[in-house]
């Protein structure tokens, strides 16, 4: 996440905004990265170090509990929907690293069909063994974003991540040129992606519709 041409798309995304916008990186400003290398504990020293340091603005694209150090944050779980589908949900909660192939072993004892994979610190930093492990448990699995089905992962739809970083550089003008963070509109995501792995599905023996395949902003073969 460092220097003028970071590495995460996501914050080249968010510079690339305020390159748009007039900002010059080492000129008009700069940046201080931070990440809780998916330990959610890590977050509140995180977010009051960056206070301390004085900062102008604070970007937070994680998960709800880094949101929570910056602003109190709240997650809900569809559990009434499920009943109303004649579905029932099995919640697994990782907290860390060492939790997650313990949650598969959970999940194929009890006969779970699929797999829906909440973002969140841990699971986002462990993308890649976490597809892996759904397909070695046959378990068809869906995800918020797009870098799991690129790790390997079946189907992914939610918010452009990278669309919405861009769209962030403009808050970010908006707060130096004086406006109160607070007075600032809530904003939904404007993009979304259905992205979808072939290859993932040739492994679990699934045929994706055509229909949902011609729906899809990317198809990874």
């Amino acid at each position: 996440m460092a220097g003028p041409q970071p590495r995460s798309p996501t914050t080249r995304a968010l510079l690339g905004g305020l390159r748009e916008l007039g900002y010059v990186y080492g000129e008009h400003f700069v940046t201080e990265p931070r990440g809780g290398e998916g330990k959610p504990e890590r977050f509140p020293a995180l977010a009051a170090e960056l206070v301390r340091r004085q900062v102008d603005v604070i970007v937070s694209a994680g998960p709800p509990a880094m949101l929570a150090a910056v602003k109190q944050a709240t997650s809900t779980i569809p559990e009434t929907a499920a009943r109303a589908l004649g579905r029932k949900l099995l919640p697994l909660e990782i907290r860390d690293a060492g939790e997650i192939a313990g949650a598969f072993k959970t999940a194929t004892a009890a006969g779970a069909g699929a797999l829906l994979v909440f973002p969140g610190g841990i699971p986002d930093a462990h993308a890649r063994r976490i597809a892996q492990l759904a397909a070695a448990s046959r378990l068809p699995a869906m995800y918020a974003f797009r870098y799991y089905v690129e790790a390997g992962g079946l189907i992914s739809y939610g918010a452009d991540l990278i669309a919405n970083n861009r769209r962030a550089a403009a808050f970010v003008d908006k707060i130096l040129k004086g406006a109160k963070p607070a007075d600032l509109p809530f904003e939904q995501p404007a993009k979304f992606e259905l992205v979808i792995n072939l290859g993932a599905a040739k492994l679990l023996g699934l045929t994706i519709p055509q229909s949902l395949l011609l729906r899809a902003d990317q198809v990874i073969r």
